[in-house]
């Protein structure tokens, strides 16, 4: 699949595409007949987790082959994509407002199209999905004013934007020509170790975490908030098949008065919410959003911001550092949908017009 690069400056100028940044699972789904399957980033097949949404694009199809690229999400009562959700929709698949947000096309009808500019693709998949019913949406995105669109995602507190080279192939790579601007710092990790907790009615206290160098796992610190009973006690139960008399970490962690650790072999991946990182490459104020089964240990590295990708291009505006974007946002309205998901309430101004 292609991925996007982290980067901390938005680039300016007609060139990039900007869509938001989910809180979901990535998703490439192919359809031919009556046949749809639900693959995840990892290869997984994810049809049976996601069986209504796979029902939903058969249906819709009507027959057609394509393969589509998108982000599984759960929109909570705001219209925000909501990972723990999702996370619990996974374990019980009922009642939940499921929503597969398309946002590539890469073949369709036998022809494959990842040669083709972004800007084509997802005309044609617009086209196409004109009359898609509910559960299946189009990402909408917006050609340039990609300071606006990251300060109108910050502020509707959403995850951040996604800026695609309007020309750009799909080289399956992380090749700069996708990036990823953040409103905050969240990636994630694999989890080497454990804590309990010293009360009774609750199980795991904190996670120690890892990132991937070369075939070493390094320690990064530990995830202690975040963590509600039920997901203590789900951890507990994913920890016991697991277990390890050694650490998995290149360095041991250091103990703290009165802990004992638990070592895991690294099969598992959790989403982590932090403040930043400390000058000893260690995880501050980290705290636990979720598994993510989507994604394998081993691809887990720390995610470095990569500004070169913009370096050598001619800006039509300046680049601003995301962190320092700040400004009035004019344009007034009821109501306000991006990609097919409510970020506003009534009357929040929102931004400028493109």
């Amino acid at each position: 699949v292609q991925l996007a690069k982290l980067v901390s400056t938005v680039p300016g100028g007609e060139d990039w595409l900007y869509e938001l940044k989910y809180d979901g699972y990535r998703i490439l789904a192919y359809l031919e007949g009556n046949n749809t399957q639900l693959i995840t980033r990892n290869g997984n097949d994810a049809t049976n987790r996601f069986q209504d949404i796979a029902y939903s694009l058969t249906d819709w199809a009507a027959g057609r082959a394509m393969v589509l690229d998108g982000e599984m999400v759960i929109t909570d009562a705001e219209g925000k994509t909501d990972f723990q959700a999702l996370q619990n929709y996974i374990r019980n698949p009922k009642g939940k407002n499921l929503t597969y947000i398309v946002f590539d096309l890469l073949a369709l009808d036998g022809a494959d199209l990842r040669g083709h500019r972004l800007i084509d693709r997802k005309e044609t998949l617009e086209a196409l999905m004109k009359d898609s019913p509910k559960d299946l949406c189009y990402s909408q995105h917006i050609r340039g004013n990609g300071k606006e669109s990251l300060l109108a995602a910050c502020k509707a507190n959403l995850e951040g934007i996604v800026g695609k080279k309007a020309d750009s192939v799909y080289s399956g790579t992380r090749n700069g020509d996708w990036i990823k601007l953040k409103c905050g710092t969240r990636q994630e990790f694999v989890i080497g170790g454990y804590s309990l907790s010293d009360k009774k009615t609750r199980g795991v206290s904190s996670l120690l975490l890892g990132v991937y160098e070369g075939k070493e796992l390094i320690y990064v610190g530990r995830a202690g908030t975040g963590l509600t009973v039920r997901s203590m006690k789900e951890l507990e139960g994913k920890f016991e098949s697991i277990k390890r008399k050694t650490t998995p970490f290149k360095q041991t962690p250091e103990s703290r008065k009165n802990e004992k650790i638990t070592w895991l072999e690294p099969e598992l991946v959790a989403e982590i919410k932090f403040v930043e990182w400390t000058s000893d490459n260690l995880l501050r104020q980290a705290s636990f959003k979720g598994l993510r089964t989507d994604k394998e240990p081993r691809d887990i590295k720390k995610e470095n911001v990569d500004d070169k990708t913009q370096s050598d291009e001619k800006s039509k505006e300046e680049q601003s550092p995301a962190k320092d974007l700040e400004g009035p946002m004019k344009a007034k309205v009821d109501s306000i949908i991006i990609d097919g998901i409510k970020i506003t309430s009534p009357d929040k101004v929102i931004f400028d017009d493109p």
